[in-house]
């Protein structure tokens, strides 16, 4: 007996109804790096990130029109971008000579050094169109816990989740709407999980299953969508779109871990994945516009969705290619054959909780 449910759809590669599946992904890969991972991304598709050359030193990079620029903080030994703009305004973070970390904001082609007051290490990683800036920092007493803070006219705001306790909380995105995306830890060293802050509440949230949600770099469009990485139950880490209440996995094909980190209005998505060698290269992909291929039905016995298809079967017999078939909520005797061209595209979506839709084949 198999029992679907909309999660396990998800694993197949099915998504939801209401999101379109992700297109072909794009390797970024800066000239001669041995290391590259783009950060953040505009609703321009510029992309900004830090790469890694052969003598280990960390730069950032924008790569606008096919074409890569490196940014470099004056005099620091290591700089990464992590986040740009509809202006091109660009944030990110650098280390001093001494070692020490900040945050920095590159407008107009002028640098300006964004440090949490007191603190020891400041970084930023994430900026919006009306430049409100988050990030993280750690305080000078000797606690070496990471907290979130947001600036915005000019003044730090400082936030930590109610629950972190020793623990760190951590903020990556920003929208316009001033709405934050994050991670927060349990204590010292327990598990990890998603953090929303939103119209001043806050709420945790994981991707089910998974050994931790970080959401490390992540983001959340104006719409709400959130995109992040988490960790399986196997310990391999890969990302995730979390879309009106439904998270849809996926990573890019033979590699050994993948991390997405922006999403903008358009839906391109960048991140970072780690090739069969452990090569880290960057990617964009892309999220395509909802699907507008009919939609079929199934019920076995009419009592949740009226009016539709008895058998899974008959709904495939009918259904053109690219359709989708919602199965609402029963028990669904033999098997079903899905043969033949015409057929391509076809998906099978469960609707309901997991282990309502029950498939028991003739096997």
């Amino acid at each position: 007996m198999s029992r679907l449910s909309p999660l396990y759809l998800l694993a197949l590669g099915l998504a939801p109804a209401a999101m379109s599946q992700l297109t072909s992904f794009r390797v970024i890969d800066y000239p001669s790096a041995i290391y590259t991972g783009p950060l953040g991304i505009n609703e321009a598709g510029d992309i900004v990130g830090r790469y890694q050359t052969p003598d280990k030193k960390d730069h950032g990079f924008l790569y606008r029109g096919g074409q890569f620029t490196t940014i470099d903080f004056p005099d620091a030994v290591a700089t990464g971008a992590a986040d740009i703009n509809r202006a091109g305004d660009i944030a990110g973070y650098y280390r001093d000579p001494d070692g020490n970390e900040h945050g920095f904001l590159l407008s107009g082609g002028r640098f300006t050094t964004v440090d949490f007051p007191g603190a020891d290490m400041t970084r930023v990683f994430g900026l919006n169109n009306k430049g409100e800036i988050v990030g993280m920092y750690n305080n000078r007493s000797g606690d070496t816990t990471h907290r979130g803070f947001l600036f915005s006219g000019g003044r730090f705001t400082f936030f930590q989740y109610p629950k972190a306790g020793l623990g760190m909380s951590c903020l990556f995105g920003i929208n316009d709407e001033g709405d934050m995306i994050g991670h927060w830890q349990e204590g010292a060293s327990g598990p990890i999980h998603g953090w929303l802050v939103r119209q001043g509440q806050q709420s945790s949230f994981d991707y089910p299953g998974a050994q931790r949600t970080l959401v490390d770099v992540g983001t959340i469009t104006p719409e709400g969508d959130i995109v992040g990485p988490f960790t399986d139950p196997r310990g391999k880490t890969k990302a995730f779109v979390l879309s009106k209440g439904s998270f849809v996995p996926f990573d890019v094909p033979g590699s050994r871990q993948t991390q997405a980190h922006r999403m903008n209005a358009s839906g391109q998505i960048v991140g970072r994945y780690w090739d069969g060698d452990g090569v880290t290269h960057g990617f964009v992909t892309q999220v395509g516009p909802p699907s507008r291929s009919r939609v079929l039905t199934v019920d076995d016995d009419g009592a949740d969705c009226p009016g539709a298809l008895r058998t899974i079967q008959e709904a495939v017999a009918q259904a053109p290619a690219g359709a989708t078939i919602q199965v609402c909520p029963g028990i669904y005797f033999k098997s079903v054959t899905i043969a033949g061209a015409e057929k391509n595209g076809l998906k099978l979506i469960a609707q309901g909780r997991e282990n309502e839709v029950v498939l028991q084949g003739d096997y």
